[in-house]
C-alpha cells in the first residue's frame, strides 16, 4: 500500500523518534488521519487481522447512508435514492478503493459529507449541522495534503452560494462554525510538523518550480492540452460509463425538469463543477515538477475526481427527481 508503506524519511534525518516518521509513502508531510489510526491497530496487535481493514468499510458505508440522507432529506424517494448509492458503490473506481489503504476514499467521504452537511446547514441555518459541516470538511484537510486547499476552497464557494445563489441571510458567527474547526485541526497540523514537511515533499517541489517558472514567464500551458486530452480519454472509457450516464441525465433533464430553478440544486451542480476543476488546478501544478506528466497521471488521475463523481451521482438524481413546486390558481367564475 502507497499511502502506509514503511519508508526511511529522508527529508527529516533528525526526526527518528517519531512514528510517524516511519508511517506512510509521504512521512512526516502527509497528514496524520490514516496514519494514525491504522497505527492503533498496529500498537494493539500488530494489526495482524487486519483489523484496519474496518476503517475502510466504515467510512464507504459512512458515506452511502450519509447520501442517501441527504437525497431524502430533498425530494429523493427511498428507491431511487438506495439504487442511486448501490450504483456508486458498484462503480468500479469507486469499489476497488473501498478495498485497498489509500487515503482516497477516506477523503472523499470527509470532503463529500462536509459539504453536503455545510449546504444543508447553511440552507436551513441550522447551526449544529454547519458545525459539523466544518469538523467533517477539517479532517478531510487533515486527511491528505491537498485537503486544506480543497476544503478553504469548497467552504468559500459553499458560503459564495449561499448569499448569492441561495439567497441566505446569515451571520457572522456561522462562518466562523465553519472555520474554526479548519483553524484547528489540520491548522495546528500545519503549524507543528505538515508545513516543514510539504516543502521538502512532493507538493512543496511542485509549488516551488511552479512559482520558479511563473517568476521566469514559463507558464508550462502545454500541460493543459495533456490534461485535457487525458481527462477525455478517461472520462469516456468503459470504466466511467455510469459517469457519462449520470452527466447525460442531468443535461437531459434540464428542459424536462427545469432542475436549474431550484436554487439549493444549482448550488450542488456549481460545486460539482468545482470538484472537477479542483484536481484539474492540482495536477496543473504537479506538472512543473513531474518530469514524465503521463506517468503521473496514470498514476493519481482517476482518484482525484472521486470527490466529483460521488457529486455527479447525487446531482444527477435530483435532478431527474425534481419536481417544480404547483401553482396554486383561483378557478374561473363565470359571472
Amino acid at each position: 500500500m502507497h499511502e502506509i508503506c514503511w519508508i526511511p524519511n529522508r527529508y527529516w534525518p533528525h526526526t527518528d523518534w517519531f512514528a510517524g516518521n516511519r508511517w506512510g509513502g509521504h512521512v512526516l508531510a502527509y497528514p496524520m488521519n490514516m496514519i494514525l489510526s491504522i497505527g492503533i491497530f498496529r500498537l494493539a496487535d500488530g494489526d495482524v487481522i487486519p483489523g484496519s481493514k474496518l476503517l475502510y468499510i466504515l467510512l464507504t458505508f459512512s458515506l452511502l447512508f450519509g447520501c442517501n440522507r441527504f437525497l431524502t432529506r430533498n425530494g429523493v424517494n427511498r428507491i431511487w435514492a438506495i439504487s442511486g448509492v448501490l450504483a456508486l458503490l458498484m462503480m468500479p473506481l469507486f469499489l476497488f478503493h473501498a478495498t485497498i489503504g489509500f487515503a482516497n476514499l477516506p477523503f472523499t467521504v470527509y470532503l463529500i459529507l462536509g459539504v453536503l452537511y455545510s449546504m444543508e446547514g447553511l440552507k436551513e441555518l441550522n447551526n449544529p449541522q454547519i458545525l459539523l459541516g466544518g469538523v467533517l470538511l477539517a479532517i478531510a484537510a487533515w486527511t491528505r495534503p491537498e485537503g486544506l486547499f480543497f476544503g478553504v476552497v469548497f467552504l468559500g464557494v459553499i458560503y459564495l452560494l449561499a448569499a448569492f445563489v441561495m439567497k441566505r441571510k446569515f451571520k457572522t458567527r456561522l462562518i466562523l462554525l465553519s472555520l474554526l474547526p479548519m483553524l484547528i485541526i489540520p491548522g495546528s497540523w500545519m503549524f507543528l510538523m505538515g508545513r516543514a514537511g510539504m516543502e521538502n515533499d512532493q507538493i512543496g517541489h511542485a509549488v516551488k518550480a511552479m512559482l520558479a517558472n511563473g517568476m521566469s514567464g514559463h507558464f508550462n500551458l502545454e500541460a493543459v492540452g495533456v490534461l485535457a486530452q487525458y481527462a477525455f480519454r478517461t472520462f469516456n472509457s468503459i470504466y466511467f460509463s455510469l459517469l457519462l450516464f449520470a452527466m447525460a441525465a442531468i443535461v437531459i433533464s434540464a428542459p424536462l425538469t427545469r432542475w436549474y430553478q431550484d436554487r439549493f440544486r444549482l448550488s450542488l451542480a456549481l460545486l460539482d463543477l468545482l470538484a472537477y476543476l479542483l484536481p484539474a488546478t492540482m495536477f496543473f501544478v504537479a506538472s512543473f515538477d513531474e518530469a514524465n506528466f503521463v506517468v503521473f497521471l496514470d498514476q493519481s488521475f482517476d482518484r482525484a475526481y472521486l470527490p466529483a463523481l460521488t457529486l455527479t451521482m447525487l446531482v444527477a438524481l435530483l435532478a431527474v427527481k425534481y419536481q417544480p413546486p404547483q401553482i396554486n390558481r383561483l378557478p374561473d367564475h363565470k359571472t
